[in-house]
């Protein structure tokens, strides 16, 4: 007996299944051990940890890719197939090789009239100055309970002048 509306919920479940299940495309089993399964992204993390794990393993890592983990025998046939090879091969061949100047195009330089070497003197920002001549609400940090009332004794003089002068 089927009551009214069954079929949409199934379809909801089916979508939320979906969503839940993981994207085995992404993940790869590690060589030293098949039990562990990885993301592809997070390999060459893994590859480390677990080559100190299995520390008696004959294991070798291709010369163009360190995620390419493969026992010693196998690596001769494996250089000559390894796909990363093209990538090797296509900076080696100097034909198919661009220099830097024409990748990136002809530059040209732009001449600037300006010279920062002319410009006057300025003085130099001194933050400390800066505070004794504006209000401005410090603490002192680190010092003794007795240089901390000191200080909050020189400001509050400070503050007092400075409001002075501003009434004037």
């Amino acid at each position: 007996m089927s009551r009214k509306g069954d079929a949409d919920n199934s379809s909801i479940y089916s979508l939320a299944d979906d969503k839940l299940k993981p994207d085995y495309k992404n993940f790869v089993v590690c060589p030293y051990d098949k039990h562990h399964v990885v993301l592809a992204c997070r390999l060459a993390t893994h590859l480390v940890k677990c080559s100190a794990n299995h520390p008696g393993n004959r294991m070798v890592r291709c010369p163009f890719n360190s995620t390419h983990v493969l026992q010693a025998s196998f690596l001769s046939t494996h250089v000559l197939t390894c796909p990363n090879l093209k990538d090797l091969m296509h900076f080696t061949n100097k034909e198919t090789f661009r220099s830097p100047d024409q990748m990136a195009g002809r530059v040209e330089y732009i001449y600037c009239q300006e010279n920062w070497n002319d410009e006057p003197e300025t003085k130099v920002y001194d933050p400390q100055e800066h505070c004794s001549k504006n209000i401005l609400l410090r603490s002192l940090v680190g010092g003794t309970p007795s240089q901390r009332k000191e200080f909050r004794e020189t400001e509050r003089k400070k503050f007092k002048e400075l409001m002075e002068c501003n009434e004037l």
